[in-house]
């Protein structure tokens, strides 16, 4: 008799059983500053182990089929029903208090739930453009892009706290301009940039008038001539920003020009009111923490300094 093989949609995953047997996802990601993402599906597998048996099987016309244990799913886009319960997630997470709410004040829930809607839309529309630049893709960029955009907007909004009730704002145009004032590079895989890349991707920072007090410059890898390119343009918004992550900025590079580039972008951005830096994933060390000496340094007024996976011995703290 042919076992049916179940299928139910599981926060935009197919999950097959056989008889009870379920597919399970590998680890969840991890939580951000004690928030943990609002969903729970793999953003770098893109695979479902079954489990506990090591394959799936059914008869079909007496013959046996068997299903290899392992199934390639699209991770993107995610479901109607994925994106609700998103939604419904950080409307949990920014009700529930916290060390930022204390701080900022917490958001009732209808006030909460207006923005984690258009939080929701913002990181969908950011995600959805990168998945059609790479329609060959599985989606876990795609994925990746609209968790760490959910939480950063999430956490943007944290920081603003509820609304002051005189000259109440529209909550979607808040979290809308909050977007605005962010210039990040760090979507899609990790790459080398070279300086006609860089003088074409930094570009808007350049425009007169812009708006951004927060850069991204994370996942990309700087050599010599991308750093002498981002030298001038930074110089020129220094004192505007306010939140600076350079996490992963010279992956691959050889020491000597690694250490070179750190130093280029701690010189240039000496002396800015920053409140947060994040220099993680640089595998500093005590040659890293000097070449960022000047930066670190000229810092009065910082709230968050991340130092995660930079090979920190005590010389180096």
């Amino acid at each position: 008799m042919t076992a049916l093989l179940l299928r139910e949609k599981i926060e935009g995953i197919f999950v097959i059983a056989d008889d009870g047997l379920k597919a399970e996802t590998h680890a969840s990601p991890p939580p951000i500053l004690g928030l943990h993402l609002p969903f729970g599906f793999s953003a770098k597998s893109g695979v479902l182990i079954a489990s506990p048996l090591n394959q799936l099987s059914f008869d079909m016309d007496s013959t046996t089929q068997i299903f290899q244990h392992r199934l390639s799913v699209k991770l993107w886009p995610p479901s109607q029903g994925t994106r609700l319960s998103l939604v419904e997630r950080m409307t949990k997470n920014l009700t529930t208090p916290s060390f930022i709410s204390r701080k900022y004040g917490l958001l009732s829930k209808e006030e909460a739930e207006e923005d984690a809607k258009k939080i929701e839309e913002v990181a969908y529309a950011t995600a959805n453009q990168n998945f059609v630049k790479e329609p060959d893709g599985d989606g876990s960029s795609a994925v990746q892009i609209y968790a760490k955009e959910s939480s950063r907007l999430m956490l943007e909004v944290l920081k603003r706290g509820p609304r002051a009730k005189d000259g109440e704002e529209v909550v979607a145009q808040k979290v809308t301009a909050a977007y605005g004032t962010v210039f990040d590079i760090s979507g899609g895989p990790r790459a080398f940039i070279d300086a006609e890349e860089a003088k074409e991707l930094l570009k808007p920072l350049g425009e007169p008038g812009n708006s951004f007090t927060k850069i991204c410059f994370s996942n990309r890898s700087f050599g010599l001539d991308a750093a002498r390119v981002v030298e001038p343009i930074l110089s020129s918004i220094k004192y505007h920003l306010t939140e600076v992550d350079l996490s992963d900025i010279v992956a691959g590079r050889p020491e000597a020009e690694a250490l070179e580039v750190m130093n280029i972008f701690s010189l240039v951005l000496e002396g800015c009111n920053l409140r947060y830096l994040n220099l993680s994933n640089n595998a500093l060390g005590e040659k890293g923490v000097r070449a960022f000496a000047e930066l670190l340094k000229s810092q009065n007024n910082l709230e968050e300094l991340y130092l995660m996976n930079d090979g920190i011995s005590e010389e180096a703290a």
